[in-house]
């Protein structure tokens, strides 16, 4: 937290660690962790709940507007690298937002709060975790059941602001309506019978399952009352919010993007070179290297598409921060930029004079099979020279390129 200072995430004021006096169970740990953090306001939990008169429709609006925005760009600084870093809270949901009121004539700041269930990792490689800790109606499908490690991460956080977002879009079109209000999208959350993931929380013998992950038809069928005669505004915000909540985690939205994506909606005359600076300093490159024939989530192929169509100076800025998207259109396709980028390459592939006489640089017909097999350098006559000379000519990096993908 002391990392990652930000307008709307609360700043730790001090911490100490101390035991009980008395233990309540035998599983109580020695020690623990207290924070001290500002006294707030309130919680967005209460906000919701509790009609505020003092906002007309247009305020309100630009509020929740704000809102979102703020909340985003936290979520998105949390989810940076610092120090070699990236970091996730793992247990977003409305009671963990907190407003502070800053007088009559401004209308409160929100600020993330309670990283109890927060982790830190590092910035390349798997950055997913195995923390059991959530709040059970906020957390994403890829939780339930529990499948083992890796699978949870940045993505998680962004599954849970989602829900958060299609709750406060229910209060932007609607305020706190009673005929249209949360309680309906839960109670058609409560009564959805469709039900994929059992439940694991004993609390759910007793209450029925008010939770998003659990009822995503639910989810899409509220997606869908809120888009009727919304306005163009709303639409591209319930766009976004369908993004971030996205069943598959490699497929659901980054942080980031949402967080540009948003900025344009709430911002539409903001100048080209201002969207620019804060996309260079908010975007993220990926966790580790990709090339055209990933298939994992890449925001250079979202913002190429005709639904988020970017600037093509943000879509060079992602290029410059390692994205690709060369994805061929076709086998045949793929099958000609493989011949053309193969150049001199050594084949390992006896008998491949009809993939391309460049190819041919070793007569591997003329070779018995077993010998061929069998060769400590199976394939590599002339390869080691010429990864040396590559190397030695300034190169810092050499793709090796073969039939099935690059090294």
């Amino acid at each position: 937290m002391q990392e990652r200072e930000h307008p709307n995430i609360i700043p730790l004021l001090s911490s100490f660690r101390t035991g009980r006096e008395y233990r309540l169970s035998a599983s109580d740990r020695d020690m623990y962790l207290y924070m001290i953090h500002p006294h707030a306001d309130g919680s967005m939990e209460a906000w919701m709940e509790h009609k505020q008169d003092n906002l007309l429709v247009d305020r309100r609006q630009s509020h929740i507007r704000d809102m979102m925005y703020d909340l985003v760009s936290a979520v998105a600084y949390i989810h940076s690298a610092i120090g070699g870093n990236i970091a996730f809270h793992h247990d977003l949901k409305p009671s963990n937002i907190l407003f502070f009121n800053r007088g009559r004539e401004q209308l409160p700041i929100w600020k993330i709060c309670d990283f109890g269930s927060a982790n830190s990792k590092l910035a390349q490689g798997d950055t997913g975790t195995d923390n059991p800790m959530a709040s059970y109606n906020y957390t994403p499908p890829e939780y339930w059941p529990r499948r083992g490690k890796g699978r949870l991460g940045r993505a998680w956080d962004v599954f849970s602001l989602g829900c958060i977002f299609l709750e406060l879009a229910t209060i932007y079109k609607y305020g706190w309506n009673k005929e249209e209000s949360l309680g309906k999208f839960v109670e058609l959350r409560t009564s959805n019978g469709n039900c994929p993931h059992s439940a694991e929380h004993t609390h759910l013998e007793i209450y029925q399952d008010a939770s998003f992950f659990n009822n995503m038809e639910a989810v899409r069928s509220w997606l869908e009352h809120l888009r009727k005669g919304s306005s163009i505004r709303l639409l591209q915000i319930l766009d976004l919010i369908e993004e971030m909540l996205e069943e598959e985690r490699n497929e659901r939205i980054f942080a980031f993007e949402v967080e540009i994506y948003l900025c344009q909606i709430r911002n539409p005359d903001m100048d080209l070179e201002s969207r620019e600076d804060l996309f260079r300093r908010i975007s993220q490159p990926p966790n580790k290297s990709i090339n055209g024939l990933d298939r994992h989530n890449n925001p250079l192929r979202r913002g190429n598409s005709k639904k988020w169509k970017l600037h093509p100076t943000l879509l060079k800025i992602l290029k410059e921060k390692g994205w690709n998207d060369s994805t061929p259109a076709s086998t045949e396709e793929l099958n000609s930029q493989s011949r053309l980028n193969a150049g001199n390459a050594v084949t390992t592939l006896p008998g491949s004079r009809n993939w391309d006489d460049r190819l041919a640089a070793d007569d591997l017909e003329a070779q018995n099979p077993k010998s061929f097999v069998s060769a400590k350098l199976y394939g590599r006559k002339g390869l080691n020279d010429r990864l040396k000379e590559s190397f030695s000519s300034g190169a810092k990096c050499v793709a090796l390129h073969g039939l099935w993908g690059m090294g």
